[in-house]
């Protein structure tokens, strides 16, 4: 009997398998079996999805929110979400249709398909890839039997067409659905919040308020309303209509514990910074309250930032501060409330400027960017900006503090170096125990009173401080205690065995850092220098780059208080006038006078008392004076160059053409006087710029030329000759007709060599023949071609190697 039943009920169910019979077990079966099963998965992996996403997803309160949130920060819109369920949902939608659809006769008996061709839409829609969710929804308007399904498929059809960026298309086509819906419907929320997206992507934001506002009534979902408030409220905040925005995160506030606390929170900060009608001190004490409020515990980074926004409005900037650094410093805070608080710490040093905290805000702020965004590049160029203040503070904060140890006596840097040392020792302890701290174990929690010292953690600390505090650091070595045994032993290890590497002593006592005190004048002379020169390019940044005067006026005069060499003291002098001329204060001519009287022959002091030859170069911009001289570079017109050069440096001084055209004089003045003035050129500038990129490359240069002892030549070739002709400089006429007339026989006599004018120093210019191989070649040429070169022969002339006259052009000897 139980055979025959176990049989039948196996027979039943193989019959009602088919999805090709119209019977009435075939689809009652098919229909029970994906509603509860198949379909019923698919819909709890999509809501799982769904919370997931609704759970990490960070929204940027700072800037307009998304209305429907879809993508994590750092993913592509062409890669498919990390968010596992909707793979999952697509899995089981997919099942649904290939083993449950009956479609007989083009009439689908099973309702249920068109459900799971919806849950296979969405769950494409949220693993964005919108072209395959499409087909899903079109498919179901084209084979539609449920008006709601047609109806939620419609509407899902254009969210997404808007992903796709078709716009106008899905707000044509929302439109028309939309004429036709009651507002009490349960899909007039998601349908307005569409066309409010739409319009969005196309920047028109009133129409978009329009219907975001419209889509906040309707919408039953309580998380949803709130985002679409808060949407409303930014949007009135953009056009400017302030009340309405109060009245949109007004009705946030009503929903209290119905919506997500975050939402809450920052619908009351924005009511807080947009009513005037509160006192500052009555907002204050309100967020305050909200941060001692225990279920604000994880949002107090809102509340903190928001206070910060409050004080900036009423011009409390440093206030304003402390407070976002309060909000940075909050535990769980989102990466967008650290990129906005970050943008106003930034703000706030750059206005003070306090450009070295400005450099490392931006780049805290860079580490927070994925290296493709946009963003990344804009910080960078802002950062390289300031790349030169703070490289030239660093220097004038640290050539600074030699410079007053080096004034110190005896007596006084002891005593600063031993608070010095006490304090890093204190330091140290200090983290060595927090260290301590944190190694704890549960499982071995033993008292350290009780112990043997070597076992007492906090004795040993102790004694390895006091040890230090008096030794310093010494190696473990025989007779540590004796500088000269521990020196001894060195180098005793060293010429036993070149591999052992010298072991160094740190001497953390005031003894030890007090000889490291430079003492040698000519490297203190280098230090003041350097010192001196940085003040001044500080001075030129802020009023060139920064337009901040009261900080380049303050760096200009601690240039005039050293006293500074004439060089950096009339360029200091220059540019404080240059501050204060338009302002009808006194120091402007008070600066003026200075530099007339004490350096009249200056660029400086001819461009002040020779001014209209002057008016005429002001009107150029810097980088094509510059272009013009570095034409005339090109051309060998060094002499003029010079000339050229000193009459407009005044004007191209603190410029970021300021150090090209320092190198620029650095090569003109090699070529007309040779190496060795060359070398100085380069040294000066290499002190005055160190960290440009023309500072360096002097540099580069320098060691180039002492490592090529001068550039003299190594390899001499005794089949390469020179053939010289020598002119005075102030017979350029005459230069000129020789060349002509040399030129002229070289080609008639269609001999292998090549002619050039070349400039050799300030009293001589030089014709050369190149590429004679022997002196007699030469000989045979003056033979063969007398009666045409008898003006050759009578002019000042000479033959050399190759090498020699290489050595010639760069050391300038003199030709007489």
């Amino acid at each position: 009997m139980h055979n025959n039943i176990s049989l039948f009920l196996v027979f039943f169910i193989l019959i009602s398998c088919s999805t090709s019979k119209d019977r009435f077990f075939n689809i009652k079966y098919h229909k029970v079996t994906t509603k509860y099963n198949v379909l019923y998965n698919g819909k709890e992996a999509f809501k799982i999805g769904k919370k997931i996403l609704e759970d990490i997803y960070g929204d940027d309160f700072f800037n307009l929110i998304s209305v429907e949130p879809i993508f994590l920060r750092g993913e592509s819109i062409d890669n498919s979400t990390i968010i596992p369920g909707f793979q999952r949902a697509e899995e089981k939608s997919v099942k649904a249709i290939q083993r449950h659809s009956m479609n007989i006769k083009g009439d689908q008996k099973n309702t249920f398909i068109d459900d799971s061709y919806i849950l296979l839409g969405k769950a494409r829609y949220f693993d964005r890839r919108f072209f395959q969710a499409l087909e899903s929804f079109n498919y179901i308007m084209e084979n539609y039997s449920n008006p709601k399904t047609y109806l939620k498929a419609r509407i899902w059809r254009e969210k997404t067409n808007i992903r796709l960026n078709n716009n106008e298309l899905a707000i044509n086509n929302l439109k028309g659905i939309s004429k036709k819906l009651i507002n009490k419907s349960v899909f007039s929320g998601m349908l307005n919040a569409s066309l409010a997206q739409a319009y969005l992507n196309n920047k028109r934001l009133d129409s978009a308020k329009f219907f975001i506002k419209k889509a906040a009534i309707n919408e039953k979902s309580y998380n949803y309303k709130a985002r679409y408030f808060y949407i409303t409220g930014q949007l009135f905040e953009k056009l400017n209509k302030k009340d309405s925005a109060i009245w949109a995160y007004s009705k946030i506030k009503l929903m209290k514990r119905k919506i997500s606390r975050k939402f809450y929170i920052n619908s009351i900060v924005k009511l807080f910074i947009l009513d005037e009608n509160e006192t500052l001190e009555i907002k204050k004490n309100k967020l305050e309250k909200e941060l001692k409020n225990f279920q604000n515990r994880e949002l107090k980074h809102y509340l903190y930032s928001g206070l910060a926004k409050i004080f900036n409005k009423n011009g409390q900037d440093s206030t304003a501060n402390s407070y976002f650094l309060l909000s940075q410093n909050s535990s769980n805070i989102d990466i967008y409330t650290k990129i906005n608080n970050y943008n106003s710490i930034i703000d706030y040093n750059f206005a003070k400027g306090d450009f070295i905290n400005t450099g490392k805000y931006i780049d805290s702020l860079i580490s927070l960017y994925n290296p493709k965004e946009i963003e990344i590049k804009i910080l960078k160029r802002r950062k390289e900006s300031l790349s030169d203040v703070i490289k030239y503070e660093n220097i004038v904060n640290e050539t600074d503090s030699i410079l007053k140890l080096i004034e110190m006596n005896s007596k006084d840097r002891f005593s600063f170096f031993s608070s010095y040392i006490s304090e890093i020792k204190k330091n140290e302890l200090d983290s060595l125990f927090n260290i301590k701290k944190k190694k704890k174990t549960v499982f071995l929690n033993f008292n350290d009173k009780n112990k043997f010292y070597f076992y007492n953690s906090n004795l040993i600390l102790l004694g390895k401080q006091k040890f230090r505090s008096f030794w310093g650091n010494r190696p473990n070595v025989d007779n540590w205690r004796v500088i000269s045994d521990i020196e001894s032993s060195k180098t005793y290890g060293k010429e036993a065995n070149k591999i052992l590497k010298k072991n160094k002593i740190a001497y953390d006592t005031p003894e030890y850092l007090i000889s490291t005190i430079p003492t040698n004048k000519i490297k203190i002379d280098s230090i003041n220098q350097i010192n001196e020169n940085s003040y001044l390019q500080l001075g030129l940044i802020y009023k060139q780059r920064f337009g901040k005067n009261l900080l380049a006026s303050e760096r200009l005069k601690k240039v005039l208080k050293k006293p500074p060499s004439s060089n950096i003291k009339v360029q200091a002098l220059y540019h404080l006038y240059k501050i204060y001329e338009n302002k009808n204060d006194s120091l402007g001519n008070h600066y003026k006078s200075i530099i007339v009287n004490e350096f009249p022959n200056t660029p400086f002091a001819i461009s002040l008392t020779d001014s209209k030859n002057y008016k005429n170069l002001e009107k150029e911009t810097v980088e094509s004076l510059y272009n013009n001289l570095y034409q005339m570079y090109t051309q060998g017109e060094y002499l003029d160059l010079l000339i050229k050069i000193n009459q407009i440096s005044a004007f191209i001084s603190g410029t970021k053409f300021q150090p090209k055209l320092s190198l620029l004089k650095a090569n003109v003045i090699g070529r007309i006087y040779g190496v060795s003035r060359w070398k100085k050129e380069l040294e000066a500038l290499s002190l005055s710029f160190p960290e440009s990129i023309e500072g360096k490359f002097s540099k580069k240069l320098l060691l180039k030329i002492s490592s090529s002892n001068d550039l003299k030549e190594k390899k001499v070739s005794y089949k390469n000759y020179k053939w010289i002709f020598v002119f005075n400089n102030n017979e350029i006429d005459r230069l000129n007709i020789f060349y002509s007339k040399i030129k002229k026989v070289l080609i008639d006599s269609k001999v292998r060599w090549t002619l050039s004018k070349d400039f050799y120093n300030i009293e001589n210019s030089l014709i050369v023949i190149h590429g004679i191989k022997d002196k007699k070649e030469k000989d045979k040429w003056i033979a063969d071609w007398a009666e045409e070169i008898k003006f050759v022969l009578e002019s000042n002339n000479f033959v050399a190697l190759a090498s020699d006259y290489r050595n010639l052009m760069k050391n300038k000897i003199s030709l007489k």
